[in-house]
């Protein structure tokens, strides 16, 4: 879902035109699928981002209680780069359930100050959650986060380059 957005929406078109779009059994050729199911460790995500560039996948985790604005100060800062942060979910507490479910991954993709804007891969591409119930859902053990971090300058110099020969 990212990388779409990455290769169709996102405000430039050089990087657009770089960003490859995988398929999710082409994922899994760079990310181990343990029992629990996708949980991508850095070295998987290291792995990935070579595939792709200009695209580059960070994982944050907190261990022990983050700052209590840990998880929207990450979303806003990517927002404010005009891309998205995956977020690890518990998705029985997401529901607004008070019991713990499986652990699931969404993109948040908007923001505002009383809610946040979900596309689940599970479910449907724009749900819109009240931020303390989606905060009260975040993974409630390592915090988990994906973000992007776009090589644009890469992508700029490489265009630039082929322009002049």
């Amino acid at each position: 879902m990212t990388l779409q957005y990455i290769s169709t929406v996102y405000p430039s078109d050089p990087v657009q035109d770089a960003t490859p779009v995988l398929r999710p059994d082409e994922m899994k050729n760079h990310i181990r699928i343990r029992q629990s199911g996708w949980a991508p460790n850095q070295d998987d995500l290291d792995a990935l981002s070579e595939e792709t560039e200009p695209v580059n996948w960070k994982l944050k985790t907190w261990r022990g209680a983050p700052p209590v604005d840990s998880l929207y100060t990450v979303v806003e800062n990517g927002l404010e780069d005009t891309v998205p942060t995956i977020a690890v979910v518990d998705s029985m507490r997401l529901q607004g359930y008070d019991e713990q479910g499986p652990l699931h991954a969404v993109v948040v993709t908007g923001m505002d100050d009383q809610r946040v804007v979900l596309n689940d891969p599970w479910g449907r591409m724009y749900d819109v959650y009240p931020k303390d119930l989606v905060a009260d859902a975040w993974d409630t053990t390592l915090n988990r986060l994906i973000t992007v971090d776009l090589h644009e300058q890469a992508v700029l110099q490489e265009t630039l380059t082929e322009d002049s020969e």
